[in-house]
């Protein structure tokens, strides 16, 4: 059975969000989205590493929310990027 908690902090730092996280599968992934759940940007968080750093370049300065999906559970939290 899939680990149905993670610990996980979300830091914003020089235009990336960093996700500080506890152990992780290989195959855990995040989406940042927009506030109406549209998915803005993907990708695998490092397993090898106890941070994953994602540019934000890309995307307006604004609310968002940040997904962690991770052997079936899906982990949420909201933040702001300004």
């Amino acid at each position: 059975m899939g680990n149905t908690t993670l610990r996980y902090e979300l830091e914003l730092k020089d235009n990336k969000l960093i996700v500080h996280h506890s152990e992780i599968t290989d195959t855990a992934i995040y989406d940042v989205c927009d506030v109406d759940g549209k998915i803005l940007i993907t990708g695998f968080l490092e397993n090898q590493s106890s941070f994953t750093e994602i540019e934000l370049n890309e995307i307006a300065k604004r609310n968002y929310q940040f997904f962690i999906v991770e052997e079936g559970n899906i982990f949420k939290t909201s933040f702001s990027y300004n």
